[in-house]
């Protein structure tokens, strides 16, 4: 069933990304395709999707995990190329280091999103320098990195200090529905108009 699941949500994504896009909102849309999409025909998925959307293809973005690409290199690279053909942007979701990133230049990325668990070595002065390395790499390469988990300001402010382009993790905001989203954006849009009082969902009401 995962191919009809994966249509379905690429399509609801999709659909909401437009809403968004029609109001104003400068705004695009990171996917996540499980091995088996990847191994199969993910840009034939997607082509039918955006037909049926009219969402420009380069305000897409696909995310692979590093270890897909490690272990299933030759069986999803096919796929991915396609992808990128279509002008959608891919990028390594869970980065840890464990492939070199100059590796990667045949996959065609544009981004990698530094794993929560690297981003926690930031504490340890050790380790913080291996996480600065893999920042420094990838934005001489011209990629954009994505800090993923940050829950402290010294994680943050390291982040920051480093270039780190974008981040994201429970101490800048939590997963919340799709109408909960639409006030940040018109927020962003529009920086001077009052903000709007909302409830704070409880942890267990988000969903990914």
């Amino acid at each position: 069933m995962i191919d009809k699941i994966g249509e379905w949500m690429v399509e609801v994504a999709c659909k909401q990304v437009e809403v968004w896009q029609k109001a104003g909102m400068q705004i695009k849309l990171a996917i996540n395709l499980s091995e088996y999409q990847l191994e199969r025909d993910p840009a034939e998925i997607i082509s039918r999707v955006l037909k049926r959307t009219g969402v420009d293809p380069r305000t897409l973005q696909i995310e692979v995990s590093e270890s897909s690409i490690i272990k299933n290199a030759p069986t999803v690279l096919p796929g991915l190329q396609k992808l990128s053909k279509l002008g959608i942007q891919i990028s390594v979701d869970n980065f840890a280091g464990q492939s070199p990133l100059a590796s990667l230049e045949h996959f065609q990325v544009s981004s990698v999103k530094i794993d929560r668990h690297v981003v926690g070595w930031i504490s340890d002065p050790d380790h913080a320098i291996t996480v600065s390395g893999m920042i420094s790499s990838a934005l001489d390469l011209g990629l954009n990195v994505v800090a993923e988990g940050v829950e402290t300001e010294e994680q943050l402010a390291f982040l920051r200090s480093h270039l780190c382009t974008q981040a994201k993790g429970y101490l800048l905001g939590r997963p919340v529905p799709a109408d909960e989203v639409t006030p940040l954006l018109e927020q962003t849009r529009n920086p001077d108009r009052p903000k709007t009082a909302r409830r704070r969902p409880h942890s267990e009401e988000y969903a990914r």
